[in-house]
């Protein structure tokens, strides 16, 4: 129990720097400099408005000298780093694997925060965490071989699918983004894991496009716009398919055993 405080305490820690790399990232800036300042009135902060978690609470949510919204996504990113720390820490037992599985579930959860509100996978993440993952694997699950396969594999085979759309559409359907994470996916994950996180990922995405076009299309009509005019506005939201991966990863992650025995009968 001990032990799982203090595991939780350093994932808050690690959340707030996490939030800080998604909110320099698709920007383009320096996660080391400057300091942590407010967004808004860029002053920088005290110690003690940078706690994690804390800090926010005392605050309200609001910067102490402009009054300006901090937002949810900071607290949200510090908790969700907590709790995947514990969980890395109570599921792999510790040593490198917990190290693995945490860095691993901290870059899903700084490509799931980029995507959902810029539509952006930075590079140092993607790119980065795939050369980690091949590292790792040297050592770790899911070996070498499949973390090789399987990352390049699936990155191959989409930015295929995505140059096919392109010559057939005239326009990009995928983002090289996507492609890049799904080499990082891969070499955490292994074939095995892979196969469960883009199955998983198209049906929920492919869901998620109907619920959204059904709904932005509707929103359309009720603006007085035709039929035809509402279904092409829908038709070119960009989804954030990198939110979907993530999800889908973090459930491969804890479960690939388990679903690849019932996805095989």
């Amino acid at each position: 129990m001990i032990a799982a405080w203090w595991i939780a305490m350093w994932g808050l820690v690690g959340g707030s720097f996490l939030a800080l790399a998604a909110d320099r990232l698709p920007r383009g800036e320096s996660v080391v400099a400057p300091a942590s300042r407010c967004s808004h009135c860029l002053r920088p902060l005290r110690a003690w408005e940078n706690v994690p978690l804390l800090s926010w609470l005392l605050l309200r949510g609001r910067c102490r000298s402009c009054r300006m919204a901090i937002g949810w996504r900071e607290p949200l990113l510090e908790l969700a780093t907590a709790a995947a720390f514990v969980w890395a820490w109570q599921h792999s037992g510790g040593g490198v694997e917990f190290i693995r599985q945490a860095f691993f579930l901290g870059c899903l959860l700084v490509l799931a925060a980029t995507d959902w509100q810029t539509r952006q996978l930075p590079d140092e993440i993607t790119l980065g965490g795939w050369a980690v993952g091949l590292i790792f694997s040297l050592w770790t699950a899911p070996g070498w071989r499949s973390a090789l396969l399987a990352g390049g594999g699936a990155a191959a085979g989409l930015a295929l699918l995505g140059w096919t759309y392109q010559k057939l559409r005239g326009r990009a359907g995928v983002g090289w983004g996507d492609v890049k994470m799904l080499g990082f996916l891969g070499a955490f994950l292994g074939l095995r894991g892979m196969a469960i996180t883009l199955f998983m990922a198209s049906i929920a995405a492919a869901l998620a496009g109907v619920v959204v076009a059904v709904a932005l299309t509707l929103r359309q009509r009720s603006r007085g716009r035709s039929w035809s005019r509402a279904r092409a506005t829908a038709a070119f939201w960009p989804l954030p398919y990198g939110v979907f991966l993530a999800a889908a990863a973090a459930a491969a992650l804890a479960f690939t055993p388990a679903l690849w025995r019932l996805w095989l009968g």
